[in-house]
């Protein structure tokens, strides 16, 4: 994996389909609110084994506001010229309960499980795909 498109897209655009229209656990909790601020990915893996992150994609950052927004500036290796490139995309999110995020585009709507550790300084997401097996990537508060 030389990209940290593959991992952003499980982060961010993986569709997860369970979506449903039940209350929204409140945005404003201090359980909610434990994804605000900035984050950087800290580790990646796929099937228990490591995937080293290059220092181009180390770069990259999502930074979740109080207001339901985020914003992700995805860096990346251009794969012909291997010049680092940044891209930035905008999203909402809104806490669901029971660890649970929603976040959207603008076309898909997805719920992610988030696992919160060291006190909220550290999540983990962890998701299976059919085509390439279990991933989990570590973001770290900035």
């Amino acid at each position: 994996m030389k990209t940290l498109k593959l991992l952003l897209a499980l982060f961010m655009l993986v569709g997860l389909g369970a979506c449903s229209d039940d209350d929204d656990g409140g945005n404003g909790t201090a359980e909610a609110n434990r994804i605000v601020g900035e984050w950087k990915m800290q580790s990646m893996s796929i099937d228990g084994e490591a995937v080293p992150i290059s220092d181009c994609e180390a770069q990259s950052r999502v930074i979740f506001k109080t207001n339901g927004n985020l914003t992700s500036t995805d860096f990346f290796e251009e794969i012909d010229s291997e010049e680092c490139i940044s891209e930035v995309t905008n999203e909402s999110w809104q806490y669901r309960g029971n660890n649970v995020y929603r976040f959207s585009d603008g076309t898909d709507t997805y719920d992610v499980e988030v696992l919160f550790s060291n006190n909220n300084n550290r999540f983990s997401i962890t998701e299976i795909d059919d085509d390439f097996g279990t991933f989990t990537v570590v973001w770290v508060r900035v």
